[in-house]
C-alpha cells in the first residue's frame, strides 16, 4: 500500500467516526478521488445530504489539521449550475463514499458526456487555462525549482489531457495503450512520487533547490544532476504529449487522417514533411518514424554529409522558426546531430541558465533568426547588424548550434566544442574556411562578455589580450552579435539596454586604432625582449606616443643578438613628443636606485618646468623607463640642459627651505596586495606637489615602483605604487598631518 492510499484509509476511517456520516452522502473529487493524495493536498468534497453532518465532518477534519475544500451543489439535478466551465471537468472522476453518492454521481458524469456542447466548451476552457498557467509559470524560477502541480508538464497538465478524453474521445480513438497515454502516465507516476516525498518532508509543490540532493539521495540516483535531468526529462515529455492530446482533437478529422496516411521512408522525406506541417501532430508522428528510418540495420545508412544539409536546414537563420522548432521538439535533432542528446534534461544550477542545455541551444538558434529580421532586438548595437553578410548569420547559425555542444562534458566546454565542429563540419563536407571560423567563435564565445561585463574596457590590456587571442575587427562584429544572442538565449531578462550599451561601447573601443597599435608594438617588443616588457609596460603610452616612436625608443635599448653589432644606449635623458605635439622627458637608467624618483623631479622643479602627467615605470631588460609630460617656456634643448645639470651624481635630500608649501584635499590606500601598495594623493593643482611627495616618501624610506601622475583642469590625482611596508598607517597619518587641509583624515 502506497502513501496516497494509507492518507486515503485514514481520513475515510475519521470520517466514519462521525455518527451517521452516511447522512452526509460525501463524494470524493480531485487527488482523494484519483488515489493521488499527498499530506499536503487539499481535500475535494461535494455533500449532497444532511447540512447538519456536512458541518460534522467538515469540523473533524479541520481539527485534524486537513485542508477541506467543501462544496454543496446549488442545483442538485445539474451539478454543474454555478460552476466554473474549467472545474466542471472534476466532477467527472469522482469516489462516492455511499450507495446514493454513487448513483447521483455517475447519473451526473453521463449529464455532462451526453451534452456536446458542454463537452466542447469544457475543453476549450481546460485549453485557455492551460495555456494561461503555462505562460504564468514558464520562469527562470520554476525551471530550476519546478512546480510538481502546476508547471508546464507537471501534474495538472497531464490530469488535464487524461480527462478530456471522455469529453471529445467518442470514438476511443485514443486507447490505454497508446505512446502519449502510457508516456503521460509514466510521468504522472514519477512526478507524484516526487510530490508525496515532498510533502512528507514538510514542503509543498515546488521542487526547491535545498532539498533536491536529499530527493535524488531518496530515489537513489546517481547525482544530483542525473535526478533534476530525469526530472526535466519527464515535464518535457509530459508537456510535449499533454500539448499534443489537445492538438489531435482541436484538429479537423481530415487533418488527422491526413497526418496518419503519411509513411516517411527516409530522413530527407521527414524534412519535407515537416517543411509542409511543424505542428504537434506532424512531430508526433516523427517521433514514431525516426528511430525505424535511422536504423542503419534496416535502411541504406544516412551519409554524414547528408546529416550535415539536415542539420544546416534545421538551424540556419533563414530556416521559419516553427520548422527549427519542430525538428527539436519531436526529438528528431538528436538523431541528426547524436551530439545534443547529452543535453537534453540537462539544467545548469546557476541561478542564470533559465532552461536546460538542449533548449538553451534551441533558443539561441530562434534568437538568432528574431535577431536577423529585426536588429532593433540588438538596441545599442544594432549598428554591427550591417556590418555582417549573408554568409556571416551562416556561421553564425553553426556557432548558435554548438557553442554549449559540450556542457556537461569533462575539461572547457568551448574548448571541446571547437573540436566537435572541427569534426563534425569536415566530415558535412562544409568549407575548410567556414569550419575554422566557427570553431574560432565557439572556442571564444565567452570572450567578449567578459570583456565587456567583468573586466575594464578602456584598459588597453583587455585588448591587448583581445588580440592575443587572434581577434581582428570582424571577428568582434561576429562575436557581438552572437554575445548578445546568448544572452537572449540564456535568459530573455538578463538582455537590457545597459548590456546592449557596455556590448557597443566595447566594439567602438576595439575599432580605435591606437588598441591595434598596441598589440603590434607588444608583439614586436616579444621578438627584440622577453614577454615579461611587453606586459609591465604601461599600455597608456600608446595613447600619447604613436606605436613607432615608443618602438623605436624602446628598441634601442636592447642587447644586440649573436654576430650582430648594435651600438647600446647608456643611461639617458631624452625630450619626446607624443602625438599632440606636447614634450615628454624620457628618462632611461639601467638600474633603479633609492631616492631616483625625488632626484628627477628635484631636477624638473629646479629647471622651471612643470609635470603635467608621468608614467613612472621600471621594464625587464630596460630598467627604469620613466616618461614625464613637462610644460614650459624652454625649448627642448634648453629644457633638456637644465634639467641634467639639477641632476647630481648622488642623492641630495631636499633643502626644507626650497619645497614650496602645499596641500592636499585627501591621502589616501587605495590598494595593498603583497607586492605593492597603491597610495592616492589628490588635490587642488600647485606647482611642487611632485616633488614634496617624492622628497617626503625618501625621507620615510618608502621605496616607489611605480607612478601614474595625472593633472586634469585645476585638480591632481596621483597614484603611487610603492614596496610594502608595516608602518603604512602611521607614514600616512604623518603625511595627513603635514598637507590634509581637512584634519580629520589624519585618525584613518
Amino acid at each position: 500500500m502506497n502513501s496516497s492510499d494509507l492518507l486515503i484509509d485514514k481520513i475515510e476511517s475519521r470520517i466514519h467516526q462521525v455518527a451517521g456520516w452516511q447522512d452526509s452522502i460525501p463524494v470524493a473529487l480531485g487527488s482523494w478521488a484519483r488515489g493521488e493524495l499527498c499530506l499536503k493536498s487539499d481535500l475535494d468534497i461535494l455533500f449532497l445530504g444532511s447540512e447538519q453532518k456536512t458541518i460534522e465532518i467538515v469540523q473533524a477534519l479541520q481539527n485534524e489539521g486537513y485542508k477541506v475544500r467543501a462544496r454543496v451543489p446549488e442545483d442538485f439535478s445539474d451539478w454543474t449550475v454555478g460552476v466554473q466551465v474549467k472545474d466542471t471537468l472534476a466532477l467527472l472522476v469522482f469516489k462516492a463514499l455511499t450507495p446514493e453518492g454513487e448513483i447521483a454521481a455517475h447519473m451526473q458524469r453521463q449529464q455532462v458526456l451526453a451534452n456536446s456542447a458542454l463537452c466542447k466548451r469544457i475543453f476549450r476552457e481546460v485549453l485557455k487555462e492551460r495555456k494561461e498557467r503555462n505562460l504564468k509559470f514558464d520562469s527562470l524560477h520554476n525551471f530550476l525549482e519546478p512546480n510538481l502541480k502546476l508547471g508546464p508538464g507537471g501534474l495538472r497538465d497531464i490530469e488535464q489531457a487524461l480527462q478530456i478524453l471522455p469529453l471529445v474521445d467518442k470514438k476511443n480513438r485514443l486507447s490505454a495503450k497508446h505512446p502519449a497515454i502510457v508516456a503521460l502516465r509514466e510521468s504522472k507516476i514519477f512526478l507524484l512520487q516526487i510530490r508525496q516525498k515532498l510533502h512528507e518532508m514538510g514542503f509543498f509543490d515546488q521542487l526547491i533547490g535545498s532539498e533536491q540532493k536529499e530527493l535524488s539521495e531518496f530515489f537513489k540516483f546517481s547525482s544530483h544532476k542525473e535526478f533534476m535531468r530525469q526530472v526535466s526529462k519527464n515535464f518535457s515529455r509530459a508537456h510535449f504529449y499533454s500539448g499534443w492530446i489537445f492538438e489531435y482533437f482541436k484538429a479537423s478529422q481530415k487533418q488527422r487522417d491526413f497526418i496518419e496516411s503519411q509513411n516517411p521512408k527516409t530522413a530527407q522525406d521527414l524534412m519535407v514533411l515537416f517543411r509542409e506541417d511543424s505542428s504537434l501532430l506532424m512531430q508526433r508522428l516523427v517521433r514514431s518514424k525516426m528511430d525505424q528510418i535511422h536504423n542503419e540495420s534496416l535502411n541504406e545508412p544516412i551519409t554524414e554529409k547528408q546529416k550535415g544539409l539536415l542539420l544546416r536546414e534545421a538551424i540556419l537563420f533563414r530556416t521559419k522558426d516553427s520548422l527549427t522548432q519542430a525538428i527539436f521538439q519531436s526529438r528528431w535533432i538528436c538523431k541528426i546531430s547524436p551530439r545534443i542528446k547529452p543535453l537534453v534534461g540537462y539544467v545548469q544550477h546557476d541561478q542564470y541558465h533559465r532552461l536546460a542545455a538542449e533548449a538553451h541551444v534551441l533558443q539561441a538558434c530562434r534568437e538568432l533568426k528574431r535577431i536577423w529580421k529585426s536588429e532593433r532586438l540588438l538596441g545599442a548595437l544594432s549598428w554591427v547588424h550591417k556590418k555582417l553578410s549573408a554568409k556571416d548569420w551562416e556561421i553564425l547559425s553553426w556557432v548558435a548550434f554548438y557553442h554549449d555542444i559540450a556542457k556537461g562534458q569533462k575539461g572547457d566546454h568551448s574548448v571541446l566544442g571547437a573540436r566537435a565542429v572541427r569534426e563534425d563540419l569536415a566530415e558535412f563536407e562544409v568549407n575548410p574556411s567556414l569550419i575554422e571560423k566557427v570553431a574560432f567563435l565557439v572556442e571564444n564565445h565567452l570572450q567578449l562578455s567578459i570583456a565587456a561585463f567583468r573586466k575594464n574596457p578602456q584598459d588597453l590590456k583587455t585588448w591587448q589580450e583581445f588580440y592575443s587571442l587572434g581577434f581582428d575587427l570582424h571577428r568582434v562584429y561576429l562575436l557581438a552579435v552572437f554575445t548578445a544572442v546568448d544572452i537572449r538565449a540564456t535568459n530573455i531578462e538578463a538582455w537590457n539596454q545597459w548590456k546592449a550599451t557596455l556590448l557597443s561601447d566595447a566594439v567602438k573601443r576595439f575599432q580605435d586604432p591606437q588598441y591595434l597599435d598596441l598589440y603590434s608594438l607588444t608583439q614586436k617588443l616579444m621578438t627584440e625582449f622577453s614577454r615579461g616588457l611587453s606586459d609591465k609596460l604601461d599600455p597608456s603610452v600608446i595613447q600619447f606616443f604613436s606605436r613607432s616612436t615608443v618602438e623605436k625608443d624602446l628598441l634601442s635599448f636592447r642587447k644586440p643578438k649573436a654576430g650582430e653589432t648594435v651600438k647600446v644606449t647608456s643611461d639617458s635623458l631624452k625630450i619626446l613628443r607624443d602625438r599632440k605635439k606636447k614634450i615628454w622627458l624620457r628618462i632611461r637608467r639601467k638600474k633603479d636606485a633609492v631616492g631616483l624618483f625625488e632626484r628627477y623631479v628635484r631636477a624638473i622643479f629646479l629647471s622651471g618646468a612643470s609635470i603635467e602627467q608621468a608614467l613612472i615605470q621600471t621594464l625587464p631588460e630596460v630598467g627604469v623607463y620613466d616618461l614625464f609630460q613637462l610644460k614650459s617656456h624652454l625649448s627642448s634643448n634648453q629644457l633638456l640642459k637644465r634639467i641634467q645639470a639639477g641632476l647630481p651624481d648622488s642623492a641630495i635630500g631636499p633643502s626644507s627651505s626650497s619645497l614650496p608649501p602645499i596641500q592636499f584635499n585627501r591621502i589616501e590606500l587605495v590598494s595593498e596586495s603583497e607586492t605593492e601598495f597603491i597610495l592616492s594623493f589628490q588635490g587642488v593643482d600647485q606647482r611642487g606637489l611632485l616633488w614634496a611627495i617624492a622628497s617626503e616618501l625618501q625621507l620615510n624610506e618608502v621605496s616607489v615602483i611605480s607612478a601614474r601622475v595625472h593633472t586634469w583642469g585645476r585638480q591632481v590625482d596621483d597614484l603611487i605604487h610603492i614596496k610594502p611596508i608595516k608602518d603604512i598607517e602611521a607614514i600616512l597619518n604623518r603625511l595627513r598631518k603635514k598637507w590634509v587641509v581637512d584634519s580629520g583624515q589624519e585618525t584613518k
